[in-house]
């Protein structure tokens, strides 16, 4: 997984790559999304979203460290 840049409390944000999908990850609340795209172009410009989920979450603020495994659970659940 490569992070292109993550962070912030309300909203926390991260975009990056996984596999061969960009994504873009948010946690707000205790609602937390990931979305994936096809090409970085895409990512950028939030267009042309290829995949999208959203959980419901006890914790409402995020480590770098627990946003990454999200990512990573999400991830793994859109894959399967």
């Amino acid at each position: 997984m490569i992070i292109y840049s993550q962070g912030g409390q309300c909203p926390y944000q991260a975009e990056g790559k996984i596999g061969n999908d960009y994504f873009y990850f948010r946690s707000r609340g205790n609602n937390i999304s990931l979305e994936l795209y096809r090409t970085k172009k895409d990512l950028e410009e939030l267009e042309n979203q290829k995949i999208y989920i959203l959980i419901k979450a006890k914790q409402t603020w995020l480590t770098d460290e627990q946003a990454i495994k999200y990512i990573k659970k999400l991830y793994k659940k859109l894959k399967a």
